[in-house]
C-alpha cells in the first residue's frame, strides 16, 4: 500500500503578537473600519488543510459477484492521535483504469473487524460482517452512473463529503471495499484510490 500526503497552507498576517486594523475606501468618501483580527488567518486555516492518501489495493483479475470484498482489508495510516482527534473525509477520488465502472460500496470502521469481530475481509471472497455491524462508523456509495470515461480510463470524484471518523488503532483507519455488481478488471492494480483527510 502506498501513501502520499499533501497539505497546504494559508498565509495570513504575519504580526500575531499586534493585529492590524483593516480599512477599505469607497467612493473616494466613506470609510469602513474592520474590528482588529485576535488570531492570524493562518492559524486559523490551518487546521482546514487537506490531508491527501492514496490507496491502491491488490485486486484480482478473475469475476468479483455481488458482496465481494475488493482489494481486502485497507488500512490507511492518516496520522491523527484517535480518540483525542478525528478525521474528517472531505473528497474521494477513484482511478478506474480498465473502465469496469463498478459500483462499489466503501466501508469504514472504527477497528480490525477481522481481528476484532470475526469478519470476513479477503479480497475476491464474501464479505461477511460477523460480529462488526456496531463498529461501522461510515458508508459511500459509489454508483455506476457517477464514473466519467475518458480514453478508455474511469474516474469518479466526491467533494464536499463530512464523514467523521475515528478508530481504535492509535493513528490508522480501517476500510473495506464492496462490490455490488459483477466487474472483472484486466490488471490487479486497476484500481486507484485517493482520500483527502481533515485534523478535527
Amino acid at each position: 500500500m502506498n501513501n502520499q500526503i499533501r497539505s497546504t497552507q494559508f498565509a495570513g498576517n504575519q504580526d500575531r503578537e499586534n493585529p492590524v486594523e483593516l480599512s477599505a475606501q469607497i467612493d473616494g468618501s466613506q470609510k469602513i473600519s474592520l474590528p482588529s483580527l485576535d488570531k492570524s488567518i493562518d492559524s486559523v486555516n490551518a487546521s482546514r488543510d487537506l490531508f491527501w492518501f492514496t490507496v491502491t489495493p491488490v485486486i484480482s483479475n478473475t469475476l468479483y459477484t455481488a458482496g465481494d470484498s475488493v482489494g481486502g482489508l485497507l488500512l490507511i495510516p492518516v496520522g491523527i492521535t484517535f480518540p483525542t482527534e478525528c478525521a474528517r473525509l472531505k473528497q474521494l477520488f477513484i482511478w478506474d483504469a480498465d473502465a469496469e465502472k463498478a459500483a462499489l460500496e466503501l466501508l469504514f470502521w472504527d477497528r480490525d473487524p477481522v481481528l476484532n469481530d470475526g469478519a470476513t475481509v479477503t479480497n475476491d471472497s464474501p464479505m461477511a460482517f460477523g460480529t462488526s455491524g456496531p463498529h461501522l462508523i461510515a458508508r459511500h456509495p459509489i454508483a455506476t452512473a457517477d464514473y466519467a470515461t475518458i480514453l478508455a480510463k474511469s474516474m469518479v470524484c466526491y467533494k464536499d463529503l463530512n464523514y467523521e471518523l475515528t478508530s481504535q488503532y492509535g493513528t490508522v483507519l480501517a476500510a473495506t471495499l464492496v462490490c455490488t455488481g459483477g466487474p472483472t478488471y484486466t490488471t490487479t492494480s486497476d484500481l486507484t484510490i485517493r482520500m483527502a483527510f481533515q485534523r478535527d
